[in-house]
């Protein structure tokens, strides 16, 4: 059997907070609690505006690599390892689009269509060029 001694403060006294005091205190939480929501509120949006641009970039990045692809015509078009990269880019685009970036997905469904529909998908050969 196990015992406990406690120890009982031998005169209990109690701080007494004015009425004001209370109300400064709890004005002063609240305060603090809407300055450290709107920062929140701040980080977030400035996280969601950098990762929007960043997400932007990289679809810039890799059309362009796209374009100076078939530019260059070093092939006759773009290979399906290239548009395989596309693909997976426009998947996560999707996951990754947390702020809801329809006009960047809108695009991405766009090229998705143009480029990676058709029976050039199936065949592994490059996607010919269209010089008009």
């Amino acid at each position: 059997m196990t015992l406990f001694q406690l120890t009982v403060p031998e005169q209990l006294t109690t701080d007494l907070i004015s009425l004001a005091d209370q109300r400064e205190m709890i004005a002063a939480r609240k305060r603090a609690a809407q300055e450290a929501g709107e920062k929140i509120r701040g980080d977030v949006q400035t996280f969601i505006e950098e990762s929007v641009a960043s997400l932007r970039e990289q679809t810039a990045t890799l059309c362009e690599e796209m374009l100076q692809s078939i530019s260059d015509g070093k092939t006759d078009g773009v290979h399906q390892k290239t548009l395989n990269r596309l693909v997976r880019f426009i998947e996560q685009f999707k996951q990754m689009n947390f702020a809801n970036d329809t006009v960047m997905e809108a695009q991405l469904e766009n090229v998705r269509r143009e480029l990676l529909s058709g029976p050039q998908r199936s065949t592994g050969t490059a996607v010919p060029r269209n010089d008009g």
